[in-house]
């Protein structure tokens, strides 16, 4: 028996209509999952006529119900849906109903995924670390090795759940401690697609620019521009204004005003990164420290750079087809002269440019294996890593070891 089996069986029980009477009551979970793709559908902020009918489509087939029941279970889970503070009645409702199916998953489980469940378990309960040293006015140098330290804390979680540390099964849907009350205001968790190979296809690599990445197509579109100036013989000092139209992540994480102090602080400012490649045709690791951020031309230029929101790179930045990173610069001149917008969607490490991408990053990886390594290493690193099914056949301390100066 499939390990999903349960959740399949409780999917099927939510779909039999004979063991529900068609009364549509407040603890009904019908009612709960209605009022979800109620909201779910307009949240927008409207439902057009197509979106209208995939609803009521939706819910007369997934619980077996009539034309008359599908409009009255609609007409009350919009009520509902609006009458509502947060989703928390709604998703604590669907997820008391989950739970008493998680018994017989752990039942069907062999001891090696019971261990990763207790590592899991181990690891929500660490809570969430707080992301203020990533933004003003505490941005700090703590972003560039929190993954690391993450990382590390999930390796030891792992190691002790092999030695018999135990797990706790209801670590997320705990009243009041646990993780679903404490860090997600009651709401359970929901996810846009099945577990698979996602995250791995669409990994963004950080390649021609040390930038925060909602960031990195304002760096490329501002490099074009540099250029543009300067076969115009003009430089940043003749521009008169700047507008960057961006995606509602980037002015809420990097859109930044006034002093910056210290690198991680300059490298999270849309406007310090857009302003030295303006200025010097480059953005590098060193451009964030204090000797280049000191030249008074890179203030002058931030203070002339205003960020607006374009709702359509927004939806783009969420939409699981494409998660476009879009930034569009349009540059004014002191003569009144308004150059074209220059507009990047994606950056170049982005899965949509991987062929203009690749011969890029590995380009990179041996420039950084040259700054560390004896040549014969680095042969020995690259020929191991470029050969795809050496390395998925390597162990993982071997390919570590391979790197050991």
């Amino acid at each position: 028996m499939s390990m999903f089996e349960p959740f399949r069986r409780l999917i099927a029980e939510f779909s039999d209509a004979g063991k529900h009477p068609s009364h549509f009551g407040e603890d009904d979970f019908r009612l709960a999952a209605a009022a979800l793709l109620v909201h779910t559908a307009t949240i927008d902020g409207n439902i057009s006529d197509a979106e209208q009918t995939k609803l009521h489509t939706v819910i007369k087939q997934r619980f077996n119900l009539d034309d008359e029941e599908t409009d009255e279970l609609v007409a009350e889970a919009t009520v509902a849906e609006q009458q509502a503070i947060d989703l928390y009645h709604f998703t604590a409702r669907l997820n008391n109903t989950l739970v008493r199916s998680i018994d017989d998953v752990f039942g069907l489980i062999d001891s090696k995924r019971e261990q990763i469940v207790d590592a899991l378990s181990n690891a929500f309960l660490d809570g969430g670390a707080l992301r203020t040293y990533r933004h003003a006015p505490n941005t700090g140098s703590r972003k560039s090795w929190a993954a690391g330290d993450a990382t590390s804390r999930g390796v030891r979680l792992a190691l002790i759940a092999k030695t018999g540390e135990m797990g706790y099964p209801s670590v997320l849907t705990a009243k009041t401690w646990g993780f679903y009350d404490v860090s997600f205001k009651g709401n359970a968790f929901r996810f846009q697609r099945e577990y698979g190979s996602y995250v791995m296809e669409n990994v963004l690599f950080k390649i021609s620019f040390p930038a925060e990445f909602h960031s990195q197509t304002a760096v490329e579109a501002a490099m074009t521009l540099h250029q543009q100036l300067k076969k115009k013989g003009l430089t940043a000092e003749n521009i008169k204004a700047i507008t960057i139209r961006t995606h509602e992540a980037a002015i809420r994480i990097i859109d930044k005003k006034g002093p910056l102090n210290n690198p991680a602080d300059r490298d999270h400012t849309i406007q310090y990164m857009v302003a030295v490649p303006l200025i010097f045709g480059r953005l590098t690791a060193a451009d964030y420290e204090d000797n280049v951020a000191s030249d008074p031309r890179i203030d002058l230029l931030r203070e002339k750079i205003v960020c607006v929101e374009d709702p359509q790179f927004t939806k783009d930045y969420h939409d699981p087809a494409k998660r476009s990173i879009a930034n569009a610069l349009t540059v004014t001149l002191d003569n009144g002269t308004v150059l074209d917008e220059v507009i990047v969607e994606y950056p170049i490490g982005h899965r949509l440019r991987r062929e203009e991408g690749i011969p890029k990053l590995l380009e990179k990886f041996r420039i950084n294996l040259a700054r560390k390594f004896p040549e014969k290493q680095q042969q020995n690193i690259l020929a191991l890593s470029l050969d795809f099914h050496q390395l998925i056949n390597t162990p993982v301390n071997e390919f570590v070891d391979a790197m050991v100066i």
